[in-house]
């Protein structure tokens, strides 16, 4: 027993000392070394990983009858699960063959398997190949076959994210939330990260925009108006978000909640004339509306940083200030 625990030590050892050697040799732009120890690898152990990276040196080397030869023989070993159809058409597609490559990967779609995790492995198989487009479709013949089960709204709008199709990306979230509003904290989180991670005022008008057309066509729909201001004010686009929330307010009867708040925010943010506003519409409420005196509060105190965040300033101006403050606090 412990000469075979020893003999099995020392094939893992040679294992990972030959694994190691063939990355080294596949990074370092040596594919002829690295397709040949890939596939020992490979032949040894089966694997997604040895597969993809015999495959890849392969296509580097242009040796596409290697690797069609290759794919074809473990579509019959189906020794790993894999969508080779689209392997096959993405290898025809470099070979040049675009016609081949272009049936392949239709067929692909076509006989895709009625589930999601078939959905789920041809989309991968495609998105990993760069095959944005027809992923796209695979998602779309899913939501075909799964006839409403599951739409695959979350899948389709990370997708035309990657792709900078924000339009398309939108129309998939306000669909998904049109037919179920608790995937609400889902898309706010991952328009956040958007903002987060993509400076780009294109893709923050489209997604306004969307959300304004969205709201206008849905008025009953609280939902998207919701949305519209969160959004506005995530982007600290405030005078889209002060009559947004001036709208809700009234709908809601929110006894200007919101848009005392959100005064507040654009104060912090040194967006005075809109925060000065949102104040005078608390203010405009009446005396008796319990937000009235900080209202009246805040609006000075946004007047004088005003004043402030000039260059210069007339001493009347301050004067009528203090005067207005006491008058208040009187």
């Amino acid at each position: 027993m412990l000469i075979c625990h020893c003999n099995t030590g020392i094939l893992h050892a040679q294992n990972d000392s030959k694994q190691k050697l063939a990355l080294q040799y596949f990074q370092e732009g040596a594919f002829e070394k690295s397709a040949q120890l890939y596939e020992e690898l490979y032949a040894e152990r089966p694997n997604e990983y040895f597969y993809r990276y015999y495959i890849n040196s392969l296509l580097e080397l242009k040796d596409y009858k290697t690797a069609e030869r290759f794919i074809k023989e473990e579509q019959k070993r189906k020794r790993i699960r894999k969508n080779f159809t689209v392997e096959l058409a993405y290898i025809y597609l470099q070979e040049g063959n675009i016609k081949k490559s272009e049936r392949f990967f239709e067929n692909a779609i076509n006989e895709v398997e009625a589930t999601r995790q078939g959905v789920y492995e041809l989309t991968n198989a495609l998105i990993i190949r760069g095959q944005y487009d027809y992923a796209i479709l695979a998602y779309q013949k899913g939501r075909k076959l799964l006839n409403g089960s599951y739409n695959f709204h979350i899948e389709l709008a990370g997708l035309y994210q990657t792709m900078r199709n924000y339009s398309a990306m939108m129309d998939e979230y306000l669909t998904m939330l049109e037919a179920d509003e608790a995937h609400l904290e889902t898309v706010e989180v991952r328009l956040q990260h958007l903002i987060n991670v993509v400076d780009d005022e294109e893709c923050k008008s489209i997604i306004r925009d969307k959300l304004i057309e969205k709201a206008q066509k849905n008025p009953k729909n609280l939902i998207f108006s919701e949305m519209l201001l969160w959004y506005t004010i995530q982007i600290k686009d405030f005078p889209i978000a002060l009559v947004q929330a001036k709208a809700l307010d009234k709908r809601t009867d929110d006894k200007g909640e919101r848009v005392y708040e959100l005064g507040v925010l654009a104060a912090s943010n040194d967006f005075f004339d809109e925060a000065i506003d949102a104040f005078n519409y608390v203010i405009a409420l009446g005396p008796e509306n319990y937000l009235h005196l900080n209202a009246q509060i805040k609006l000075l105190e946004t007047k004088y940083n005003l004043l402030e965040h000039r260059d210069g300033f007339d001493k009347k101006e301050l004067l009528q200030l203090e005067k207005e403050y006491n008058h208040v606090l009187g």
